[in-house]
């Protein structure tokens, strides 16, 4: 009885990251979709920032600028709709979850652009430094729109009453 009680005092310290795997378990369709739209999104930011830095001479920061803002409104679109599987497209529930995920993203964008600006001092090529950039930043971006933007109570009780139940 002693060993039990033992490992379930060393067992509660691993309890966060035991909660962390078992929902990457349950959402890991969702997960790969999220990641999938992702990709699609670097692409799309790649594509746009590489063009107006070679093709308009912007700098390496209003490129980004561009290629930021336009893959976060299709990876907005492609998240609502395949990945989250949120239907409502009421204006104003569309406003303000591309409100929340514009304002989630901030934090990503801002890491995004201080890497573009750090490495932009170096003598590494820019295709490299946007995708170092973007696949920092983008570590982060699933949590808290699953978390805050598209969130579903009802999954996030389920989870908990499997877990601690």
């Amino acid at each position: 009885m002693k060993n039990y009680k033992n490992f379930k005092e060393k067992s509660s310290i691993f309890k966060p990251f035991l909660i962390a795997i078992q929902k990457i378990y349950y959402n890991k369709g969702e997960l790969s979709k999220f990641y999938i739209v992702g990709g699609i999104g670097l692409v799309i930011n790649y594509v746009i920032s590489y063009f107006f830095f070679t093709y308009f001479h912007l700098d390496h920061i209003q490129s980004s600028i561009f290629g930021i803002i336009v893959s976060l409104s299709s990876n907005f679109m492609l998240n609502k709709i395949w990945t989250f599987q949120d239907r409502n497209m009421k204006y104003n529930i569309i406003l303000k979850q591309y409100l929340k995920y514009f304002i989630f993203n901030s934090v990503g964008v801002i890491i995004q652009l201080s890497l573009v600006y750090g490495f932009g001092k170096t003598n590494l090529d820019y295709g490299w430094i946007i995708i170092i950039a973007i696949s920092v930043a983008s570590i982060l971006n699933y949590i808290v729109n699953k978390k805050f933007t598209f969130k579903n109570r009802k999954e996030v009780v389920d989870i908990r009453n499997r877990f601690w139940n």
